[in-house]
């Protein structure tokens, strides 16, 4: 194993980028595993915490739980090593008791907001093409959506319906009783005119949110069943019926509308027993796994005016934070993409809708308490803390003065948390050319590989015009082949 001795040499010559690391994982791993054997994620914190980036405490190394048990240093190893740097290095297995959002069936395959969106297009389009070429509904081209709770399944059929210019209205299943879906029985006269007993039937009158035409525009729209897996007996079949054949005994759907059904994954339900949904009618559905990735919600976060620009920033910090759930415990409130929108839209509200008038932090966790649990809040509002050291006025100058302007702190947390306010600061609005320049000036002015990274990942997520568009693009490609000279360092 290497020692503390042969430490110098390496962090003269390596930088390991932590977004690097996220982008090509397998090769620098193998490029670490093979320098530095069991040692290779030990000599990374030390780099670390010689540079002044870690806590002068204590430091713990988290590593991916399936990462091979023998590449990792024991403890021993790393006490021995870490002694002469007068600190204590804990090596720990990544937390296992939260969701990955990933199904655990292989043969389901796992898509994004972009993926997802494009399937239920697909389906709606293909519904309407049989309705042109005037073929009848002898069945339905049935989606079904897996996905953890509190994911947005719902909002991604809401933005699908407002392309094709449809509505959507959605059913949670498992809150169902048979009557409201099937309805109340009533006794008719089938024979227009009759009053002869003979005549009368038992019908069925179905609640009022089944669609009976296709809307003043022709359109139609979706039905959203979810929490199809938890749904009564009785319910479950008489939503399959729908799903698949488009009739629930005499009521048939409108030509225009289509039936798409969701449903948790086993590891989501936590003690809750699943209604089976028998094989063969499972078999005639086409199944996908919506598994939002941090990016592709970035994405879209960064578009949405009353998303906390900070928010967006804390999640890439701390990204366990994105979806959050044990199912085997009672929790309310728990971090998710749907709760953190959810809490991002009331601080919003409460700040007057400008993100630039602040509240106390203790208003500030109590308003994301309520939606995202005790723990999450807080470890966002420590995050906010850490942008105190490097204040407004300082983000400012960087636009104003480029590498003229304050440095950033040198401890990792630190210096995170003001990069990101400095490339969220004008969110929603274009960047001046000048202005571009500076942040990039300032950027190649940093003293790592790290923060050049970070700086221009986060500016891009905020920005991402600033590489397609005239004037900045030249400005920016510009910059990243000064950027790349720093890259060929690594080699």
């Amino acid at each position: 194993m290497k020692t503390v001795k042969n430490y110098d040499k390496f962090s003269e010559q390596y930088r390991l980028n932590e977004n690097l690391l996220g982008k090509a994982w397998d090769s620098i791993a193998n490029f670490f595993k093979n320098k530095f054997k069991k040692a290779s994620w030990l000599y990374y914190i030390l780099y670390l915490k010689k540079s002044g980036q870690l806590p002068k405490e204590k430091v713990e190394i988290i590593v991916p739980s399936d990462y091979p048990i023998d590449e990792i240093p024991t403890e021993k190893e790393v006490e021995m090593t870490a002694e002469s740097l007068n600190t204590t290095i804990r090596v720990s297995k990544l937390n296992e008791d939260v969701i990955d959002l990933q199904h655990s069936d292989p043969n389901i395959r796992n898509v994004d907001v972009e993926e997802l969106m494009n399937e239920i297009i697909t389906i709606y389009e293909m519904n309407a093409d049989r309705v042109e070429e005037g073929k009848p509904r002898t069945k339905n081209d049935a989606l079904f959506i897996w996905g953890a709770p509190g994911i947005g399944k719902t909002e991604i059929l809401s933005q699908a319906a407002n392309k094709l210019g449809c509505v959507v209205i959605e059913w949670h299943l498992s809150q169902i009783e048979p009557t409201d879906f099937r309805g109340v029985p009533k006794i008719e006269n089938t024979v227009k005119g009759s009053v002869d007993p003979k005549d009368e039937r038992t019908v069925s009158k179905l609640p009022a949110m089944f669609p009976t035409d296709d809307g003043v525009n022709g359109k139609g729209g979706i039905m959203f069943f979810d929490e199809i897996n938890r749904a009564p007996k009785m319910v479950l079949s008489a939503a399959l019926s729908l799903c698949l054949n488009g009739r629930i005994g005499d009521y048939t759907l409108p030509e225009h509308w289509i039936v798409i059904a969701a449903g948790n994954r086993p590891e989501d339900l936590g003690g809750a027993v699943a209604t089976t949904i028998e094989p063969a009618l499972a078999n005639r559905f086409s199944h996908i796994n919506y598994a939002p990735t941090l990016e592709s919600w970035t994405k879209w976060a960064t578009q949405k005016q009353d998303i906390n620009p900070d928010l967006i920033a804390f999640l890439h910090f701390n990204k366990s934070y994105f979806h959050k759930l044990d199912p085997d415990k009672e929790i309310m409130a728990w971090p998710s993409p749907r709760t953190w929108e959810m809490a991002s839209h009331k601080d919003y509200f409460k700040r007057g809708k400008d993100w630039h008038n602040k509240l106390p932090y203790d208003r500030v966790q109590a308003t994301y308490t309520d939606l995202v649990g005790a723990e999450a809040a807080i470890a966002f509002v420590s995050y906010l803390k850490l942008k105190e050291y490097y204040n407004e006025k300082d983000v400012e100058e960087v636009y104003k003065n480029g590498k003229k302007a304050k440095k950033v702190p040198t401890k990792l947390d630190e210096a995170r948390a003001a990069l990101a306010s400095i490339a969220f600061f004008k969110k929603g609005e274009d960047l001046t050319v000048k202005e571009l320049e500076n942040i990039l000036e300032f950027a190649l002015d940093l003293p790592s590989l790290e923060s050049k990274t970070s700086l221009i990942a986060f500016l891009r997520m905020v920005h991402p015009e600033i590489k397609e568009k005239d004037p900045w693009k030249a400005i920016y490609w510009e910059y990243v082949k000064k950027w790349h000279l720093d890259v060929k360092a690594l080699e």
